[in-house]
């Protein structure tokens, strides 16, 4: 069970039906990994650079299991702003092909680019 399930299953289940998980599910388990990972600073992304992309396997609802990924790519020019794509999805045909996503993009000084 994911945090975001502990913290609030009932609302959590009210989200999905007949164990199909909506939008606002994914975004639910999504959103805590996207602020661990705002944590990090611009020099924990160089390395994901390359196109090796962070996978996380969490059990999203009863018997299904989701896959997180997260990618880091130069959103404009090598050594400037870093843009960190987040998706999740839990293997169904449609949902593969069109997961739930997230984003931000950090500078070198480490601050987010359209946030104050």
């Amino acid at each position: 069970m994911t945090k975001a399930m502990e913290q609030n299953p009932k609302a959590f289940r009210e989200r999905t039906q007949n164990g199909v998980m909506n939008q606002e599910s994914y975004l639910a388990l999504l959103k805590p990994v996207v602020a661990d990972y705002r944590k990090r600073d611009y020099a924990f992304w160089l390395p994901y650079l390359s196109g090796n992309p962070i996978v996380i396997d969490i059990a999203c609802t009863k018997g299904i299991d989701c896959c997180i990924e997260i990618n880091a790519f130069w959103d404009d020019k090598p050594n400037g702003d870093v843009r960190v794509t987040f998706s999740i999805d839990d293997g169904s045909s449609w949902r593969a092909f069109v997961p739930v996503t997230d984003s931000f993009i950090i500078t070198p000084d480490g601050s987010f680019v359209g946030e104050k």
